[in-house]
């Protein structure tokens, strides 16, 4: 049993191996637009844009947090799950 589970997981790693080494490139970060030391001219948009989804997620989380820490039962606690949702 023990050597059907080596031979099987060794398969998988190979396989996974394989798709590796065929698959696409990662694109250059710098496509030449933007020299080295610049930054791209969205940035600052970007960076906000990225402030604000993390800002919303700690709000949600904080919200929910209160919700179980006042909970009493397994049935509120269960209400602040849904309430809270999960992002």
């Amino acid at each position: 049993m023990k050597k059907t589970a080596a031979i099987i997981l060794s398969a998988l790693m190979l396989t996974s191996a394989a798709f590796a080494a065929n698959s696409a490139p990662a694109p250059a970060p710098n496509d030449g637009s933007v020299k080295p030391g610049q930054q791209c001219p969205n940035f600052a948009a970007h960076k906000q844009k990225i402030l604000g989804q993390i800002a919303q997620r700690i709000q949600r989380l904080q919200t929910v947090q209160a919700c179980v820490q006042a909970a009493q039962d397994h049935q509120a606690l269960k209400a602040c799950r849904e309430s809270g949702g999960r992002n």
